[in-house]
């Protein structure tokens, strides 16, 4: 087995260890659980208009956002999802999966990255370091309606972020 091999059998069976904590427990207590075995656990996530993340620094513009207002559902809208992810120092990388299309899953855009924490980044606690994610996905807008937005951390879901696409109505738009 390669080094390679081994990392991907030790991913698959955290994900397997996280699905079975979770639904015994609970998932807050799982993520818990999960963090104490050395495993990532996502401390915040949302929707934002950009993020970028430089210089170990997240920035975020028109952050956490629910709704969507759009003129016509002829073209996509362009949005970022970004996070921390806490881990321990050392820790093997973390398979990031986010997926979002519209709540009726006629089609799904997905995202993937495996994050690292940076060589220069401070440990603040036990040996925990925070590392930062932004994702940009332009999103076909074929329908109005919720648009559902999953992170996964090595395929286990660890959030849902929901919007509310909305045409404006022309009538209104005239006053």
């Amino acid at each position: 087995m390669s080094a390679m091999d081994g990392d991907h059998h030790w991913a698959q069976m955290r994900a397997l260890v996280s699905a079975d904590l979770a639904r015994e427990v609970g998932a807050d207590v799982a993520a818990e659980v999960r963090y104490a075995r050395g495993m990532a656990e996502l401390d915040y996530a949302y929707l934002a208009d950009y993020a970028a993340v430089e210089n170990g620094r997240l920035t975020a513009v028109g952050a956490s956002y629910t709704h969507a207002r759009v003129s016509n559902l002829d073209g996509a809208w362009l949005t970022a999802i970004a996070g921390r992810v806490r881990t321990k120092v050392g820790a093997a990388a973390v398979a990031l999966k986010i997926t979002i299309g519209p709540e009726d899953q006629s089609f799904r855009m997905i995202w993937e990255n495996e994050l690292l924490p940076d060589p220069d980044a401070r440990p603040y606690g036990e040996g925990t370091v925070g590392v930062l994610f932004a994702a940009l996905i332009s999103v076909p807008l074929l329908t109005a309606g919720r648009y559902v937005c999953e992170v996964q951390l090595d395929d286990v879901p660890v959030r849902v972020l929901v919007f509310t696409v909305e045409v404006e109505n022309e009538a209104s738009a005239e006053l």
